[in-house]
């Protein structure tokens, strides 16, 4: 319990080493992030547009466009430039592309990864953008002129079907060390409401509530089975009426989550406190049991709870 009361190889070995350099070659980037998971599909990559046969223009008042400045994988990212949740870029394709076997179970995620403008560590600005300041058009004289994107929504057009939309917080996604998030919605999410013989991707829209550019690097499809895992702080010891601070975390892999906090658990679980860092004042001595809930906020997979036993003296 913490206080804060004043504040020569054998084959097998040989096998398994060979094993695991193989397992982690194949990871691909976005597992050094943290987030481990299958690729099932690959809709874009950072190659040519011409090579991955897919066009990129505006959606309402945004701007998509193509970018060699800051990229994740390949030679190119999308640039998007937003104006409102219903104004950024669009993506077409040239023939169809067939999502259709990424729609067979709810474990299967379109995963978009994305660099937004205030998310990135100061190491990857710098790594991002050289000697240079950021780019006049979104900060001036280091001072940022436009809004920041908060929240992500896409649209998936099908072929002979209706088109499904989606969004998110970026909050409920994981940042890289080097400023990239992976930015994941189930495809369950993007089936809608009606089954489809086949779910062949003729466009799909990407804007955000910002109108601060942000970058894509690669879009795939991947599958993540694994369950949720709250983490939190080791049991502590602390003075009444003394203000300490509540950190969450969670192993996610895809999911976008939420983390809501119960600070007694004697009179029932609540959501006495939302988000990742919250801050709390015990004002009666005492045990009590702090309940951290981790949620999917897409209902994919079920919560997980990290229990923290606080003990409150005078």
């Amino acid at each position: 319990m913490r206080s804060y009361l004043s504040r020569r190889p054998s084959a097998l070995f040989i096998s398994l080493a060979a094993a695991i350099l193989i397992t982690c070659a194949a990871m691909d980037k976005a597992s050094a992030q943290g987030v481990f998971t299958q690729r099932l599909q690959t809709i874009y990559d950072g190659r040519s547009l011409d090579q991955l046969h897919i066009r990129v223009g505006s959606w309402g008042s945004g701007v998509c466009e193509t970018s060699t400045t800051n990229t994740y994988t390949g030679s190119e990212s999308l640039k998007v430039t937003p104006k409102d949740l219903y104004a950024g870029g669009r993506i077409d394709f040239i023939s169809p592309f067939d999502l259709t076997p990424s729609m067979k179970a709810p474990d299967i995620y379109l995963q978009i990864i994305c660099q937004f403008w205030g998310t990135q560590t100061t190491d990857a600005l710098t790594q991002a953008l050289g000697t240079a300041a950021a780019p006049t058009d979104v900060y001036g004289g280091g001072t940022p002129t436009a809004k920041q994107v908060r929240t992500v929504r896409i649209m998936a057009f099908y072929e002979n079907g209706p088109a499904v939309e989606c969004e998110a917080p970026i909050s409920a996604y994981k940042i890289g060390d080097d400023g990239w998030m992976v930015v994941s919605f189930p495809m369950s999410a993007l089936k809608g409401k009606t089954d489809l013989p086949q779910y062949r991707l003729t466009r799909l829209t990407i804007t955000g509530d910002g109108s601060q550019p942000f970058y894509i690097g690669e879009i795939s499809a991947i599958a993540d089975s694994k369950p949720l895992v709250a983490e939190s702080s080791d049991d502590l010891e602390v003075s009444k009426n003394y203000s300490i601070a509540f950190q969450g975390s969670a192993q996610s892999g895809a999911s976008a989550v939420s983390y809501s906090w119960d600070f007694d658990k004697n009179n029932g679980i609540q959501a006495e406190a939302v988000g990742d860092l919250v801050y709390h004042r015990f004002t009666q001595t005492g045990d009590y049991e702090v309940t951290l809930t981790v949620t999917d906020i897409f209902g994919v997979k079920e919560p997980a709870t990290k229990t923290i036993k606080v003990k409150v003296n005078e």
